[in-house]
């Protein structure tokens, strides 16, 4: 079985290495916020084109409920939101 293509791959390889770079380089067991800040400094040094904590509002059915605000969105395309795990399970 092969695998699809991944969308916009080159730059979620890019990404994702800005992730490993932050999580090798500040080590486990920090809280989300920590993580979110430095990924922004490494998308800064790379020259990676960002927005942090971007505001959008949340219609349904014609009234607003909210708004959503994702931790980073990457190249103007991906939205990124910064998780920690106390343990990993299957």
């Amino acid at each position: 079985m092969s695998q699809p293509d991944l969308i916009l791959a080159q730059e979620s390889e890019v990404i994702i290495s800005c992730a490993f770079e932050v999580l090798n380089t500040l080590g486990a067991g920090l809280l989300e916020k920590p993580y979110e800040r430095a990924l922004a400094v490494e998308f800064g040094l790379r020259s990676i084109p960002f927005v942090q904590q971007a505001k959008f509002p949340v219609i349904y059915k014609s009234v607003n409920v909210g708004d959503y605000i994702p931790d980073l969105i990457a190249f103007d395309k991906i939205v990124i939101e910064t998780k920690v795990s106390d343990t990993i399970e299957n």
